[in-house]
């Protein structure tokens, strides 16, 4: 039995990049209010960017921190337009991700990203993006990236109703999460959608949504450079149900439950299993603004999974949960601590599901009206419950960014990958480190 085969590649990274797909409406550079309870597991992304943030390691700054997209770019008529163009040149100590260490490598990224929105600052929201990487010797990360997002929110009666649709392809790295078994890049095609509707009868506040995605991937790189074609695909829908009940100005409790079905279709991998498989989610949770500057939330939760080939695939339940802590103390910095509890979807013979155990990290700070800095730090650790040992991924990233003038921005960053893998499954995941050194200009034109 191997815990990480090609279709449990396909299944985390149809779930990773699903979640990475349906970013948070929230522009990233707006403080963040108390951090909410989520179903563990299904963490949407805080930023939208050409560059794959949630895939794999980001290639540069994600948003301006100095600027806003409501107040940068062209007015023209009721829109507004904001374009980009950037350069990214970085170096790698291990790119193809081996067990030792690898040949060291360089990279050049070229991308450009367009957005239009409401001029007043209304709901509609367009973005565009392109990337294309080159590296000099090893054959990595060369095809094109594409995203296309578009958001508007409408009212019906009473109820406010967010809609957001999505697109995107990638090669996804081999740093990243969903590639832990042969270390391998994934040509991925992304289709989403989502629809969320919102009402308040008094303090109380009822959300629903609903998530579907496809997510196809087309072709595979082993570490020795082979290439193949493949059908692996997975089609998915998630509906959830968010209920906050004020209890005093500055605490709420908070009832969630989500349910998420999973279609895969894979063939071409040596013993696919094409199951239908549900999870079920149910968390209760608690938010308080302790000061002004400093919010806590809880929850905690149990999440089921079944399968329609139980006889292949078990059942299994898991706890879930979270504690976070959201600290602002000025305008321009924020921290952030959290530890998540979750479970990850899995589509592989005699496995359930994989239990998740993430500790993270975050500070931001305005240094000065040109100058910021953002350092992170995510451990993750992964079992099972059919298998001992465990597969540990770490993260540190730091970066130092600079803007000199309205339509220019530089960044230089760091970052260490590190994955720790059990003695016992050193056969199907193999541990790695990286490190990765950056420089990255952004022209807004």
């Amino acid at each position: 039995m191997t815990l990480l085969s090609t279709p449990f590649v396909v299944g985390l990274g149809l779930f990773v990049v699903g979640g990475a797909a349906l970013a948070q409406d929230r522009p990233a550079a707006e403080t963040p209010s108390a951090p909410q309870p989520t179903a563990s597991g299904m963490q949407e992304a805080k930023s939208e960017t050409a560059i794959p943030v949630g895939l794999s390691e980001p290639l540069g700054p994600p948003t301006d921190p100095f600027n806003d997209t409501r107040t940068q770019g062209h007015v023209w008529g009721t829109m507004r337009y904001v374009p980009d163009v950037n350069l990214a040149y970085y170096h790698e100590t291990n790119p193809t991700k081996v067990t030792s260490d690898g040949p060291s490598d360089q990279a050049r990224v070229l991308y450009a990203t367009l957005t239009v929105s409401d001029a007043q600052g209304g709901p509609r929201k367009l973005f565009v993006g392109t990337a294309q990487t080159r590296f000099s010797h090893v054959s990595l990360g060369s095809d094109p990236r594409r995203v296309l997002t578009y958001q508007d929110r409408f009212s019906v009666m009473d109820w406010k109703v967010p809609v957001r649709l999505g697109y995107s392809s990638d090669t996804i790295s081999r740093a990243s999460f969903l590639s832990r078994k042969v270390n391998t890049e994934l040509g991925v095609t992304v289709k989403t959608a989502g629809v969320d509707a919102n009402r308040a009868w008094g303090d109380t506040k009822l959300g629903l949504g609903w998530r579907a995605g496809d997510v196809r991937i087309g072709s595979a790189a082993t570490s020795d450079g082979t290439v193949y074609r493949s059908t692996n695909s997975n089609t998915y829908h998630t509906l959830r149900a968010r209920l906050t009940q004020p209890v005093s100005e500055t605490t709420e409790l908070i009832a969630f439950a989500q349910a998420q079905s999973y279609a895969y279709r894979s063939t071409g991998s040596g013993d696919p299993v094409n199951p239908t498989s549900d999870v079920r989610t149910v968390t209760v949770g608690v938010q308080h603004q302790l000061t002004e500057a400093l919010a806590l939330s809880a929850d905690i939760g149990r999440a089921r999974k079944t399968s329609g080939r139980e006889d292949l695939v078990p059942a299994a339940s898991h706890g879930v949960g979270s504690i976070k802590a959201g600290y602002t103390p000025s305008s321009g910095t924020e921290a952030s601590a959290a530890y998540m509890a979750g479970v990850e979807e899995l589509n592989d013979t005699g496995v359930s599901n994989l239990k998740t155990g993430t500790w993270s990290f975050g500070l931001g700070h305005r240094i000065s009206s040109t100058l910021a800095t953002t350092v992170s730090f995510d451990r993750t650790r992964v079992t099972t419950l059919e298998l001992d040992g465990s597969v540990i991924d770490s993260k540190l990233y730091a970066a130092l960014l600079w803007k000199p003038h309205p339509r220019l921005l530089a960044a230089v960053a760091f970052s260490r990958t590190r994955r720790q893998v059990a003695e016992g499954l050193q056969d199907f995941v193999r541990p790695f480190s990286n490190n990765r050194y950056l420089v990255n200009v952004t022209y807004y034109l």
